[in-house]
Order: structure tokens, then C-alpha cells, then sequence
């Protein structure tokens, strides 16, 4: 009997109706149903959003005003016009005032810039030497112990096939 009270006891505290308190008559309706590839999602709205309370807005007329609440009021409307210019355009600024441009870019073209000119002086050396190698192909032959050195002049033979490359 101890088992029967205890699911009677069970029963009453796990069938509680969630519902009690709010009339049947109104159900939640989604605000807007978004599809996506896997699956969908219902937004519903909240009281908050539902009781949102819009602050009236006061419209000024300039031609009442005096001298410096006329300046505030056209100061104020040129700074909210030329931060909406701004919001529109941001990338475009961005770029103007070079904010996208890396911080060190300057340094790195630089880099690149000195790398290219020693490669490019790395190849004209090459190129240097093998335009030696080609106009060097006869051999000039030092007569004499050292002191007095004077080389033999080309024969006429060796300086038509050096000029043939």
C-alpha cells in the first residue's frame, strides 16, 4: 500500500498543468518563420518588443531660434549628416585615410624592392661573365721572366672567331 501512495504522491506533483493561469484562447504566434537548409526557425515576440515606447520627436524651427541655439542646431545636423555619410561610405574613407594599408607596408616594399635589385645584379654579373667567357676564347701567352711581362697581340685568326660569339 506504501507503493500505491507513493505513485499517488508521484502523480500529483509530475502531472502539474504548465497551462494553468493562462486562458486556451491564446496561443503564441511566430513573428516570422526563417528557413534555412537545415531547418527552421520560428521567432516569436517578446512583451518587451511588443510595449516598445518611441520617444516623440521634436521638430525645431530654425527661423525661432537665436543666434546660438540656430548654431548648435545646424552644427548638430551637419555632424549627424556627415557620420550617416560616413556609415555609407566607411570602406571607401577607410581606404581614403589609408586605415586598410598595413601599418609596416612601407617596409615590406622596400624589402621587395631591394630583393629585386640584387637579383637583378645577380644576373647581369652572370651575364657579365659568361659574355667574358665567350670574348675570352683565345688564350693571350706572357712572354718573359716576370719583370718585363708583355703579352703577345692576338693573331687576326683568334679575334675573328672571338668576335663570331
Amino acid at each position: 500500500m506504501a507503493d500505491v501512495q507513493k505513485t499517488a504522491y508521484q502523480e500529483k506533483f509530475t502531472s502539474i498543468p504548465l497551462d494553468a493561469g493562462q486562458s486556451e484562447n491564446r496561443k503564441k504566434v511566430p513573428k516570422r518563420v526563417i528557413h534555412f537548409s537545415d531547418g527552421v526557425i520560428e521567432e516569436y515576440s517578446s512583451d518587451e518588443e511588443d510595449s516598445v515606447d518611441c520617444k516623440p520627436v521634436t521638430v525645431v524651427d530654425p527661423k525661432s531660434l537665436t543666434w546660438i541655439p540656430w548654431c548648435a542646431h545646424y552644427a548638430k545636423t551637419a555632424a549627424m549628416m556627415s557620420l550617416t555619410v560616413a556609415e555609407l561610405c566607411g570602406e571607401k574613407l577607410a581606404w581614403l585615410f589609408g586605415i586598410t594599408s598595413p601599418k609596416y607596408g612601407y617596409a615590406i616594399e622596400e624589402y621587395k624592392r631591394i630583393a629585386k635589385e640584387a637579383e637583378e645584379e645577380k644576373q647581369r654579373v652572370e651575364k657579365l661573365k659568361e659574355q667574358a667567357n665567350v670574348n675570352s676564347a683565345f688564350d693571350v701567352k706572357v712572354v718573359g721572366d716576370g719583370e718585363g711581362v708583355s703579352p703577345i697581340q692576338p693573331k687576326a685568326e683568334d679575334m675573328e672567331a672571338a668576335n663570331k660569339y
